[in-house]
This record gives structure tokens, sequence and C-alpha cells, in this order.
């Protein structure tokens, strides 16, 4: 068990009147406490069960309360009730699992290679409660009636707590059941280095689905259905894909639109689920040391035994060649006179040139629900992908350039590209960055001081964001 507590207390004003307000009228202001208690225990030493109660209350010195106004056909706050407010909400769950496993000795007729596959799953069941805090009974909530512009009596539910500090409880009884299931494969193999030792490979790192269903709904109680799989390609990839899957039916109402109705496919012959959204992306970086790691030498090739260099015995007379100079005589450039100058000089006093450059691509694939087919009363498929391309290119210490853009394949074209040029002043600094083409076409230019105490003193200058707008 915990507690936590919050105070606020905020005012929006002119600095001449900022004394003179009234802390209970025209500050904002409010107060919440927060306690979870929780647990955790073992059931048949198999079953995990861990239950929770969360309870917060909120302090208030006020609550507005709102009419119809039929000028402005909206509703407006007319009366502020000042006064100590106490507003509470509270929500109970339980939550069980375990873990399975299973495990697979593949034949001798196969090899001897593969010694053994195991398979992990991990259910989980948990089941949440929430009363209506909406309920007359808690009082958190008001109704009235008005006439709306078309004649009609209608009635507003509302909370004189909503524009508060720390907002009003929610409305709705909730009772929900959740399920979620997790599958991990793995294979244990003879290491080929060693004949005595084994290593292992994941064949599905993570193969899950989860759903929910809310006993207190009238209708559409179950949720939508989500499935991950997870794959670990190599040390350095992994593949991630989601799906989501619609579990109800479509039809056209009286109006011409389609809506969902309670109707499950899977009771239906039309499966567990329509794939409502899926989709995943592939990234890759490379850079000025890319080439160098995939063609270039080890750091130990090369060196041949007996090497000069390797062998050679400090007489004294170490660094009287320029080929054998020891790193104690480096020689430093005539113009490094800070011992803190971290660039790198050749024999001569020159700075060694080294540009440090970065680009990375990253694909991605979605697809989603598109046009509603009235014949079927199905949504169509619609897949769309793009390709980012994003990098660096930092030709001297003081000096970056970066950039990104991206290609929709759908559009045939490059909808966004962002570049900024920043160059490091010592005790300040200069950016410039532009977004060349799109609906969001601007330049933007600033020169400011680096210290946090003078981060005022700075020159700006901007364009508009918007375009056909005079840049200024």
């Amino acid at each position: 068990m915990s507690y936590s507590g919050e105070f606020r207390n905020s005012i929006q004003t002119k600095e001449n009147k900022f004394m003179e307000a009234n802390i209970i009228k025209d500050w904002q202001n409010g107060m919440r406490h927060n306690i979870p208690v929780s647990a955790t225990f073992s059931l048949f030493d198999y079953i995990n069960i861990s239950p929770s109660f969360n309870y917060n209350e909120r302090w208030y010195t006020g609550k507005e309360m709102q009419e119809w106004d039929p000028e402005k056909k909206r509703h407006v706050t007319t009366d502020t009730i000042y006064g100590f407010n106490r507003v509470y909400d509270y929500n109970a769950s339980i939550s069980m699992n375990t873990k399975l496993y299973g495990k697979y000795t593949p034949m001798k007729m196969f090899g001897d290679k593969v010694q053994a596959i195991r398979h992990v799953f991990s259910p989980s069941i948990s089941l949440s409660y929430s009363p209506d805090f909406g309920a007359p009974r808690y009082k958190f909530y008001e109704t009235y009636t008005y006439r709306n512009e078309y004649g009609e009596d209608v009635e507003h539910t509302y909370s004189p707590y909503s524009g508060m500090m720390f907002g009003a409880p929610s409305q709705g009884e909730q009772g929900n059941i959740g399920f979620d299931f997790k599958n991990n494969i793995e294979m244990k193999i003879r290491s080929e280095s060693d004949t005595t030792d084994y290593k292992k490979i994941s064949i599905i790192d993570d193969l899950g689905i989860n759903f929910s269903y809310n006993m207190m709904a009238d209708s559409l109680k179950w949720s939508m259905i989500n499935t991950n799989m997870r794959l670990k390609l190599s040390k350095s990839y992994t593949l991630s894909i989601n799906a989501t899957w619609d579990p109800y039916q479509y039809e056209v109402n009286e109006s011409g639109r389609p809506i969902k109705v309670d109707k499950l496919r899977v009771l239906n012959g039309k499966g567990f689920g329509k794939l409502y959204s899926t989709g995943t992306s592939f990234a890759y970086s490379i850079n000025q040391d890319t080439f160098g790691k995939l063609f270039g030498k080890k750091d130990d090739e090369g060196k041949k035994e007996g090497d000069p260099k390797e062998s050679l015995i400090d007489d004294g007379s170490l660094g009287t060649e320029p080929e054998y100079e020891s790193p104690r005589d480096e020689p430093k450039s005539v113009f490094a006179s800070d011992e803190s100058d971290t660039q790198e000089y050749d024999r001569y006093g020159y700075m060694k040139p080294g540009v440090n450059w970065n680009l990375s691509f990253n694909y991605s694939l979605r697809y989603g629900y598109g046009d509603f087919d009235f014949d079927k009363l199905e949504y169509k498929g619609k897949l769309t992908h793009s390709l980012g391309l994003s990098g660096s290119l930092q030709p001297t210490k003081n000096w970056n350039l970066t950039f990104n853009t991206d290609y929709n394949f759908d559009l045939k074209k490059v909808t966004y590209v962002n570049c900024t040029l920043t160059r490091d002043l010592h005790c300040w600094s200069m950016s410039a960055s532009f977004i060349p083409i799109g609906p969001y076409k601007s330049y933007n230019f600033i020169i400011s001081a680096n210290s946090s105490l003078l981060q005022d003193l700075k020159y700006e200058q901007r364009s508009s964001q918007y375009e056909n707008m005079q840049w200024y």
C-alpha cells in the first residue's frame, strides 16, 4: 500500500493584479490523493494471484454550473459556487497468470545437432470493476432539460467538476474480463565450435493475442482482438508485426451509412474476425565506419610476427625518427593552445581531415480499412507504404547538417522534407532550419547564447508556416 498526494495552485492574470487576486475566486486550485493497494501470492504453487484496489480523491474549492445558451447554441458556465467539494472514485481488479512448458526432442534419425525444442505458454486472465460514478447517489453529475434550435426537448448531463484542476470521475459502470495469451518457442542446438557446448536459438520470440469482454455494456461487449508477433532474425535485427481484428459485422442504417452491429462474425460463419489494421517497418543505417567493417581488415590482421614496431626496446632513441614517434611527442597545432582540444593532428601540426556522416533508411507498410463495399457489407482493405530517409553530415567539429524526408508510394511524391544546419560558435550557437516543400513550407534562423542564464539573449528570424502566406 502506498500514498501519493499532489496540490496545485495556478492563476492567469496581469502582473499589477497578481497581489490583489483572491485565493478562492481568482486562483484555480485543487488537491489530489491516490492510494493504491496490491498484493501477490501463489495458488497451488503454480498460479500467481494479484488483487489490487485503487482509490482516488480530489478536493476542490468550487464547482461550475452550466446552462444552455440559445443565442450561442451551446452549453455555457453560468455560475461558480464556492465551497469545499470532495470528489472521489475507486476501482478493483484481480489477475491470474501462470506458465506452461512443453518440450519436444527430435528423433535421432534427423541428426544430433538439434537437442530440444521448448514451448512456453503464458496465459493470463484479469477481472476489473468500476462503479458508475454518474449515478445520482454520488452527486458528481447534474442533469437539466433544454430546448434546442429545432424545438426539441433534450436532456443534458454534465459534471460541475469537469473543468476543475484534476477533472471528474468517469460515467458508466465498467466490468471487464481480460484475456492475454503469449507464446515463446526456442531451440537448443549443439555449438559448431565445441561439441560439448550448446546454444539457444529463438524461433518465435513472442506470439500473443489479447482481448476483453465488458460485462456491463448493453451491446458490442467484445473488444477488438489484438495480436502480435516478434521474431529475432539476427542479433541486431528484430521483426515485429502487430495486427488488430474486428469481431463484429457491419450493416447500413436508415441514412445509408455503415454501422457496426451486435453480431459476431464467428457465429455467422465469417471467421473470428476481419483484419482491421496491421503494419510493420524496416530500418537500416550506414555511416563512415560501415564499409570499413565490411571490407576492411580487422585490428589484428596485418600484424606480422616480429614486427619491428612491436619488438623495439626503448633505449632512449625512440622518437628520434618520425615513423617511431612516441605518443608523448605527438605534435600539436600551433593554434591549439587549449589543453582540452580533442582534435587529431598530423606530424606537421595540421588538423587531420575527417567527415562524419550517417544515413538511415526506413520502409513502413500499413494496412487498414478503406472504402465500404455496400454489396458485401464489408470494408475494403487499403495498403499504404512509404520510404523515409534521414541522415546527418558533420564535415568539421562545429558544423552539422541533418535532414529527413519521406516518399509516399500512393501519392507518388515526396511529402515532407526538413533540413537543419547548425554551427557551434563556442559561447554562441547558430541554427538554420527550413522546409522547402509541402503545406508547411517555412524557414527559421536563430543565433543564441549557450548559457542557460542568457537564454533570452538571441536573434531570431522566421517565416510563416503556412503556404501562400507572405514570409516576413
